[in-house]
């Protein structure tokens, strides 16, 4: 999507446009995250636990790899697992915040 003198750029689950001329940043949101459905942050939720297992997996060598690449496959599997919990945490952070932001306003 384009509009004359600015760029839309998609962010999940909103969408922010950047205005060239005013050098201004707005965000338009046809569905706030804070108002998702009970089932979307289910959704989020399982896809980062996935994340997580599969890097235990890989980690603790439950693919049978050469011998020469299980360094590699244990260590990715660790950074793998390490990103799913730090996006499990940022996602309940945000949510928290969402939720907050929500009850504060009058």
């Amino acid at each position: 999507m384009h509009d004359v003198g600015s760029a839309w750029v998609p962010l999940q689950p909103t969408l922010c446009r950047w205005s060239l001329t005013s050098k201004a940043i707005t965000v338009v949101a046809f569905r706030p995250p804070r108002a998702a459905p009970l089932w979307w942050h289910v959704l989020n939720y399982v896809a980062r636990a996935v994340v997580v297992i599969v890097g235990v997996f890989l980690a603790v060598g439950g693919v049978p790899v050469p011998p020469e690449s299980e360094p590699f496959t244990r260590t990715f599997g660790v950074v793998m697992a390490l990103f799913g919990v730090y996006r499990i945490a940022w996602y309940s952070w945000r949510s928290r915040r969402w939720q907050d932001e929500e009850s504060a306003e009058p």
